[in-house]
């Protein structure tokens, strides 16, 4: 998982830390504890994104360094910063000024995933013998570099409520049906179900416990960005020896 790497860790938590908001001290004489350095918190965040584990099990996992209970209050507070979405944005703003965003081609493509636990935004899946779960909506450039995403769940695009007239709905054929007249490429379509497949590892995203949909969109725009920290990190390493990127 390359988000558990310490340069793309360290890249991330650098473009992050000057977003979050700044902590009023309100005790009198200033005696409260210490608080918590903010990069503890977000590496405690950071094991939960990747592995879908209690927040609990993160916490252990990180060397009790700080407790969930902590953790879970600090990533409220940069929820309500807007500090999720700020820097997932930042991510694609990077991506297009130093690689360039290939908008010849876009994609939408959604992705089923388990909910066991229920909350907003989430009900039967079809997929999955009527479990509980969610779905992403995911908006792909040519080359599946994410710009856009929902978690409404939709079960259908309304393509044209929007203006969109020249969609290509791209659909499986049956084993021996004969071939469309007019023949669709397929890389329309592989790079979104790349993009939707590189999510996927995720595991707070393949198996999401939170009940708040605001929860789950600050998880996906972290995961956004941590996918585009990773490519960029590539990018600038790309002439180095014994450098192999990941496709």
């Amino acid at each position: 998982m390359r988000a558990l790497e310490p340069e793309v860790f360290d890249t991330v938590f650098a473009a992050i830390e000057p977003l979050l908001p700044v902590h009023a001290e309100t005790h009198p004489l200033g005696c409260h504890r210490p608080r918590v350095p903010d990069r503890d918190c977000f590496e405690v965040m950071l094991v939960h994104l990747v592995t879908g584990s209690s927040w609990e099990d993160c916490e252990r996992l990180c060397g009790n360094k700080v407790s969930d209970t902590t953790v879970r209050a600090r990533r409220d507070e940069w929820e309500e910063a807007g500090v999720f979405d700020a820097v997932a944005q930042e991510a694609i703003a990077a991506y297009d000024k130093i690689i360039g965003l290939d908008l010849s081609e876009v994609a939408v493509d959604g992705s089923l995933q388990k909910s066991p636990a229920g909350g907003e935004g989430t009900g039967k899946n079809s997929t999955d013998r009527a479990k509980l779960g969610w779905k992403w909506s995911i908006l792909t450039d040519a080359k599946g570099i994410p710009i856009g995403w929902t978690i409404d769940g939709a079960n259908r695009k309304r393509l044209a409520d929007l203006g969109i007239h020249d969609a290509v709905i791209a659909k499986k054929r049956k084993r021996g049906s004969p071939a469309p007249a007019k023949k669709l490429p397929m890389g329309l379509r592989w790079p979104v179900e790349r993009t939707n497949s590189w999510l996927s590892n995720f595991g707070a995203l393949r198996r999401n416990t939170d009940r708040k949909t605001k929860h789950r969109l600050a998880q996906f725009a972290l995961a956004v960005t941590f996918l585009l920290a990773a490519k960029l990190i590539d990018w600038r390493n790309r002439w180095s020896p014994g450098c192999v990127p990941i496709r």
